[in-house]
């Protein structure tokens, strides 16, 4: 589940510009959304993002700005609420008159710990966030908890508290850093949050942080997220219940990250077969890529039984594993009314994030009284499939679609 496959990523040289000395990955001192370093990584014009984009086979439209893209390092909490150093991509458009939009765009599933927005390889993300701010939106791209410069710390993956902290406190970070005199660029007040898969989930995820939370300080224009697993408790229990697994990369990587976040001592031999957990901590190192880790695991498509114990199944088919449920459940974030007007994007032939999180959510935020969310529903071109992966450039499409007759000053 939540697949995502690796893409071909084009190298240039970086190019360093340290605004601020870099510290040490944990820090008592400071608070959240502060600034550590600012470092310029790359100066795309338009010609090579739109190069970029076509030689991953992501659609590209008419781009106006070259763009200079930072790695910002600023503090947010880990697991445990300690601050530490996290990192995050801003890009800006050059050469662009009046204030512009923010846009937050989240990135899905990442295994091979190279593909974070701001590496120096410049990844597929990393050029949709330079498109985004080539199109004239201030566009931000965080690395999330596990990747960037907090790569030493496990991956949280699929934890909202953490995810959308990581989120929030980039645009607290962002906010700063455009306010410095050698950057000085002005936003407009606007805000759009988007995102595919895991960057879906972690946008729905922020959305309602900032919505139930944090209101006098951010407001949302619109949201778009895409093929998210916003019902985490009905997704685990259809998968569960299932005799095979699609992509089993992914829903291992959702136990082992449930079990660090929620069990002390750790679980692992009892919810996996021993073959299984044996390899799991050289498996996510973050140097194997999603296809080697699913044919190490058995293949792309293997039988539920022959990754988890056949014990554990049978018990959260049943009434057992209560604890592990509520961990699920306490990730669960579709069952609340969004103020905000939001897209829900999806393929109804997904197979790694079930539709159902779309509709079940879009039914939810109905029955709570919210009137201004909608589903945009995946043409992936021709006869193509609606699955996870042909749904992701469509998305990208859509959102632009979406928010362009919104945003002020592009």
């Amino acid at each position: 589940m939540f697949r995502k496959t690796c893409a071909k990523s084009v190298v240039f040289l970086a190019i360093p510009f340290l605004l601020a000395a870099c510290g040490s990955n944990t820090s008592s001192t400071g608070k959240e959304g502060d600034i550590v370093a600012t470092e310029l990584i790359k100066s795309p014009s338009k010609t090579e993002t739109t190069a970029a984009l076509q030689s991953v086979g992501l659609p590209v439209a008419t781009l106006k700005y070259d763009v200079a893209c930072y790695k910002l390092t600023y503090k947010t909490p880990d697991l445990t609420d300690a601050l530490v150093n996290v990192s995050g991509l801003v890009c800006l458009p050059q050469g662009k008159s009046g204030a512009s939009p923010l846009l937050s765009f989240q990135h899905g599933t990442i295994f091979f710990k190279p593909e974070a927005p701001t590496t120096a390889s410049f990844s597929e993300y990393s050029w949709s966030t330079a498109a985004i701010a080539s199109s004239g939106y201030i566009a931000l791209a965080p690395d999330y908890l596990g990747y960037g410069v907090s790569s030493a710390i496990p991956h949280p993956y699929l934890h909202a508290k953490t995810i959308s902290s990581t989120v929030v406190n980039l645009l607290r970070a962002a906010k700063k850093f455009l306010a410095l005199p050698a950057i000085n660029m002005a936003t407009n007040g606007q805000l759009f949050l988007s995102g595919y898969s895991e960057g879906g989930f972690a946008t729905l995820a922020t959305q309602k942080k900032i919505e139930l939370e944090l209101a006098s300080e951010f407001t949302v224009t619109a949201s778009e997220p895409g093929a998210g697993p916003y019902d985490m408790t009905g997704t685990v229990r259809a998968q569960v219940a299932s005799t095979s697994l699609v992509n089993p990369a992914n829903a291992a990587l959702m136990v082992k990250a449930y079990d660090m976040i929620y069990n002390s001592p750790s679980r692992i031999s009892s919810y996996f077969t021993p073959t299984q957990a044996a390899q799991l901590d050289s498996l996510y190192s973050g140097n194997i890529n999603t296809e080697d880790i699913n044919n190490a695991l058995g293949g792309s498509v293997i039988s539920t039984n022959s990754l988890f114990n056949q014990a554990f199944l049978d018990s959260y088919n049943g009434n057992g594993e209560a604890a592990f449920k509520a961990g699920v459940a306490e990730n669960d974030i579709y069952n609340w009314k969004p103020t905000t007007p939001t897209v829900l994007f999806h393929g109804e032939d997904d197979e790694a994030v079930p539709y159902a999180n779309t509709t079940t959510a879009l039914q939810a935020m109905a029955a709570k009284g919210a009137s201004n969310v909608s589903i945009h529903t995946c043409n992936a071109g021709g006869t193509l499939p609606t699955t996870h992966l042909n749904c992701e450039g469509p998305h990208l499409v859509d959102m632009m679609a979406t928010f362009s007759p919104m945003a002020q000053g592009l």
